[in-house]
């Protein structure tokens, strides 16, 4: 079994307050607990939050909520806070922007992650058929080996010089969930920020850049999160489909 960190902090800069943001009736948040806790791989899952606001709207729809520093400056190291106290051997980490993501999709991290030696994290990727994903800063990209092994992370359209269309298998976006060691997640929050981090603004290049390895989990279901406002009418419509299913 394993533990569920979803990190919410209250003041996000694109989009302040979004982890409370309405989604047909519940809180974003909440929509990311329902799912962490449909998964079958957790023992338990804990919202970690900076704000009393949040403590108290997730306690009131019956979630574990902790509360956690102020001064993190990242979700990752908001997750290692809580980790410190258990001694689960895989912590998960799930944005609370990602009100979609699917609990088999959950499991599957967690089980793969047990089952690879050579992984210190394993990652959900999903093909990239759109062009003007593929062109999105805000879309992060990634290329894998044979065998799954993420090498690179990139806001930059990555591999050059490809088309993107429903044939191509090397054109990869990254969902930003991950399941982690233990070990390793206390050990990358206290790795000082990379080069490569602070070029790209993706603080999982610090952990590839120090030698450790991400596996990356394919699916072909795509679940997008809650960037900005305008995000939020395209999440609506899909939630509300999968309700009705």
């Amino acid at each position: 079994m394993a533990l569920a960190v979803i990190p919410a902090r209250y003041g996000s800069t694109r989009f302040p307050g979004k982890v409370l943001y309405p989604l047909i009736g519940k809180p974003m948040v909440q929509w990311v607990w329902e799912r962490a806790m449909a998964a079958k791989s957790f023992r338990r899952v804990v919202i970690a939050t900076d704000s009393e606001r949040v403590l108290k709207v997730a306690r009131d729809f019956g979630a574990e909520a902790v509360m956690t520093s102020p001064n993190h400056t990242s979700g990752t190291s908001r997750v290692a806070e809580v980790a410190r106290e258990t001694t689960d051997k895989i912590v998960v980490n799930i944005q609370a922007d990602e009100p979609l993501v699917a609990p088999a999709l959950l499991d599957r991290l967690v089980q793969r992650l047990d089952s690879c030696d050579w992984a210190s994290v394993t990652t959900p990727v999903l093909p990239l058929t759109e062009r003007v994903r593929f062109l999105n800063p805000h879309v992060v990209k990634l290329v894998m080996d044979s065998e799954r092994r993420i090498i690179y992370f990139s806001r930059a359209p990555i591999p050059h010089g490809l088309e993107v269309d429903t044939r191509s298998r090397v054109c990869w976006e990254h969902q930003g969930v991950y399941a982690c060691r233990r070990e390793v997640l206390l050990r990358w929050v206290q790795l000082p920020a990379s080069p490569l981090e602070e070029a790209e603004g993706l603080e999982q290049l610090r952990l590839l850049e120090a030698g450790y390895r991400f596996c990356g989990v394919v699916s072909d279901k795509k679940s997008p999160g809650v960037n900005t406002k305008e995000d939020v009418s395209l999440v609506e419509e899909l939630l509300v489909a999968k309700e009705q299913m």
